[in-house]
């Protein structure tokens, strides 16, 4: 009887080519759409035509799961009360914690099957030695996603499988090409799934009828030297559309939102060297019991750099070797050992 593994299905090549190659490697895949958006970008309906051609063309059964309320409370929800905290929230990562990978497994289970699958280019490695499962970045390094993993555990990992974590993109879409898939996958996003058109403040002030209240912009001695629009409208490392004309420069260096308060500052008051890091999750470490070196990722497109990570009760310091560019509350920050994920945590608050 061959193994059963349910293959969440975007519609994009990647997810495509990740049910293909467990097709040919002889598992029995289903596919899954997972109904998140809603009405946002009225695109469900084509979301489900997309995946049943696409599962249609490999001989796949679909299943279709409506997540609009998981969506809606676990993902959106936090969204808006981050940003309206002065914080720039990840919101793939709650996504693909609570939706794509808990979610997700329990409905495999209900279905018989063992496994779930995505496309991500990550690896998932059993370490034989040590008997725990390893997360590690993907063979492409300009595609690599275990950024957005960390949050994946030792219940978690045993149960999932990457397809394109040995691959290049450059080698899926060969492989999408050679089996004909290549016209019946959509155009790859970059934007939050559930904004159209990447306008966050937009969505924002209509989903909870928020109106951005101004306040004052102030320099490192605590000048008053113009005023902002709202806090909403600002991130850590900003340069545009801060509204203060100066001979230099000025970068957004700190939002107070207690005070409705943004801080400016020239470069490299943007650099910092030490912050500390709440929610966290590990992958195959219970918690972090003494201080660690690692490399962290501070965002999605920041080269790791060299930090020691403290722990400081259910939260942990992380001091770099060197300051790093634009260190932003609400984005995650990953730990890394060479190529192998150890966790991370979401930045909660900069020391100056």
């Amino acid at each position: 009887m061959r193994e059963k593994v349910l293959v969440a299905m975007s519609g994009g090549v990647d997810s495509t080519v990740a049910a293909l190659l467990l097709k040919e490697k002889g598992y029995e895949v289903l596919g899954a759409t997972l109904i998140t958006n809603g009405n946002t970008l009225n695109n469900s309906q084509w979301l489900i035509e997309t995946n049943n051609r696409i599962c249609n063309y490999l001989k796949i059964p679909l299943e279709i799961f409506d997540v609009r309320e998981l969506f809606r409370k676990t993902v959106i929800d936090e969204f808006v009360r981050n940003y309206l905290l002065g914080m720039t929230p990840n919101p793939c990562i709650s996504c693909n914690r609570l939706i794509k990978f808990e979610f997700l497994l329990s409905k495999a289970k209900e279905l018989g099957a063992t496994k779930i699958a995505t496309g991500h280019y990550a690896q998932n490695i059993y370490d034989t030695q040590r008997k725990i499962w390893l997360l590690k970045k993907g063979v492409d390094i300009q595609k690599d996603q275990s950024y957005f993993l960390y949050t994946l555990n030792q219940n978690l990992l045993p149960h999932i499988l990457f397809p394109l974590g040995d691959l290049t993109k450059a080698e899926v879409k060969k492989v999408a090409q050679k089996a004909g898939l290549s016209e019946l996958v959509r155009p790859e996003s970059q934007d939050i799934c559930f904004i159209l058109g990447g306008d966050y403040i937009k969505f924002i002030k209509e989903y909870v009828s928020y109106s951005p209240q101004p306040g004052p912009i102030r320099n490192r001695n605590d000048e008053v030297i113009g005023q902002h629009k709202g806090i909403i409208y600002y991130t850590i490392g900003q340069r545009k559309r801060i509204g203060v004309a100066n001979k230099t420069p000025l970068y957004v260096t700190k939002i107070d939102y207690s005070n409705n308060t943004i801080y400016v500052g020239e470069a490299h008051e943007v650099y910092n060297k030490s912050f500390l890091v709440s929610n966290l999750s590990f992958v195959y470490l219970n918690k972090l019991e003494s201080p660690l070196w690692v490399s962290t990722k501070i965002r999605y497109t920041h080269i790791p750099a060299r930090a020691q990570i403290i722990p400081q009760n259910d939260e942990v310091m992380v001091v770099f070797d060197e300051p790093q560019w634009a260190i932003t509350p609400g984005q995650a920050a990953v730990f890394y050992d060479q190529d192998i994920v150890i966790g991370g945590g979401i930045i909660k608050k900069l020391f100056s």
